[in-house]
């Protein structure tokens, strides 16, 4: 009546393999493959450091956003993709190691900590399964109050003695403890400048360095004003998507607008001196967008 087609597991949607039970390497082993395609059409050893840190926040590290949104994957194949990305940073390839004078876990930590602020997969994974979980406990959507009244005892507590599910909630971190303390702080843990972290959630922060903390007043960081370090970023596709370059940069304090257009007019710059004939041009800025769209600008 309403044509149809009645599919069965496995199967695939927008990209994500759809199956049933407990995930496997071979579940999302697709995704490793999309990484391998992708890095064999760069030349990496004729890109910049820089320009390799580019592709791998705004490609190689989004590729598995979808599927890590669904499933919690295996340590083993998140060690593999770490491996293909730590490869290609270092030495442009992703088959070839290279010595390294930086720890893989300094080089993922954010700027102010003395990183380069690549995302780790692994954590990257527990968040986004925190958020479905965060949002079906707050959702009063069917779909939400179906898994609550299906996969909740009585008392609210997560059951674990189901296993057709390859969505593992428990393994989130759902614990009693965190539902009684689901609202805690950072500021909760910290005792007279002190680290003061309780028993139960000890061995969870165990893999991570906590930053120093002291006794000394707050740091004023942001004013409320919208001016800051910004920079721009640039990757150059092809007809097929393919990436042909990028390019970054930074510009001082500035807004996000004007670090919007120096992107612009440097991508335009760039096809110029690349002889295209048809470029087209994505921005995030509506802003500019609707100046752009209002104002003649010849090839726009």
């Amino acid at each position: 009546m309403i044509q149809m087609e009645v599919s069965t597991l496995p199967d695939k949607y927008l990209g994500v393999i759809l199956k049933s039970g407990k995930v496997k390497i071979a579940t999302v082993w697709p995704m490793v493959e999309l990484m391998q395609n992708k890095l064999a059409t760069w030349k990496g050893k004729l890109l910049s450091f820089n320009d390799r840190l580019v592709l791998i926040k705004s490609v190689l590290c989004s590729v598995p956003i979808y599927s890590m949104s669904i499933y919690k994957w295996p340590k083993s194949l998140i060690k593999i993709c770490e491996r293909i990305i730590r490869n290609f940073f270092w030495s442009g390839d992703s088959e070839t190691r290279k010595h390294k004078i930086l720890s893989w876990k300094k080089v993922c930590s954010p700027y102010n900590e003395g990183g380069l602020g690549i995302q780790r997969l692994e954590v990257i994974n527990k968040a986004l399964l925190m958020k479905i979980l965060w949002r079906k406990i707050n959702s009063k959507a069917e779909g939400a109050l179906f898994i609550k009244a299906k996969f909740q005892d009585k008392h609210n507590q997560w059951k674990n003695n189901w296993q057709l599910s390859s969505i593992w909630l428990e393994e989130v971190g759902y614990t009693d403890y965190v539902k009684a303390h689901i609202n805690m702080k950072v500021s909760d843990l910290i005792l007279e400048g002190k680290w003061n972290v309780p028993e139960r959630i000890k061995p969870v922060l165990s893999n991570y360095t906590l930053p120093k903390t002291g006794i000394e007043g707050d740091n004023l960081i942001w004013k409320g004003e919208i001016k800051g370090a910004a920079g721009f970023g640039i990757v150059i596709r092809d007809h097929l998507s393919q990436v042909l370059g990028v390019m970054s940069g930074g510009i001082g304090i500035s807004t996000n607008y004007i670090a919007e257009v120096y992107a612009i007019i440097s991508a335009v710059e760039l096809a110029v001196e690349w002889k295209m004939q048809n470029a087209i041009l994505n921005s995030d800025s509506k802003q500019l967008y609707l100046i752009l769209q209002t104002t003649r600008c010849h090839g726009l």
